[in-house]
């Protein structure tokens, strides 16, 4: 095997978006202004396109996971801000922990900005990158990476 051939098959290993492969809870931190019920909603719209999830809740005063920013396994977490966000470029950011070698999707942090936990897509946006989902440019489309340039369109988005 050339090291051309080997270099295409790393590339298209780490082409694809990793998924997961349990069904991770939804733990909203207490700090956040996030409710039950706007995460909830948030997730029919995925669960509409087949992507599944285990309980949402939100978490009390000292969970230990919220108060380290640490989400634990199987679980995609919602919180504040932490002091890494940038407030000028976004309204959520979403990290995820994966198994580059298999795609798994291990945990998963999302971060709004406060004030912003309510409005029409931010959080459904944010948990299409906990599902391991990409910004593309598509107008009207659920991970446009423009709020204003975005909605509802799911086209790729199904499980």
């Amino acid at each position: 095997m050339g090291l051309f051939t080997s270099f295409m098959l790393v590339a298209q290993m780490f082409a694809s978006n990793p998924s997961w492969k349990m069904v991770p809870d939804v733990m909203i931190c207490s700090s956040s202004g996030a409710s039950v019920h706007r995460v909830t909603r948030a997730i029919n719209y995925w669960q509409s396109m087949g992507h599944s999830f285990g309980n949402v809740y939100k978490a009390n005063q000292n969970n230990m996971s919220c108060a380290t920013g640490i989400p634990p396994y199987a679980t995609i977490m919602i919180d504040i801000p932490s002091q890494s966000f940038d407030f000028g470029k976004h309204l959520g950011t979403t990290k995820i922990w994966w198994m580059t070698d298999v795609g798994e999707i291990l945990k998963a942090k999302i971060e709004i900005k406060s004030g912003w936990e309510l409005s029409e897509r931010v959080i459904e946006h944010e948990i299409g990158h906990a599902l391991g989902f990409k910004d593309n440019s598509l107008f009207g489309h659920m991970m446009n990476g423009s709020w204003t340039k975005g909605g509802y369109r799911k086209k790729g988005l199904y499980k």
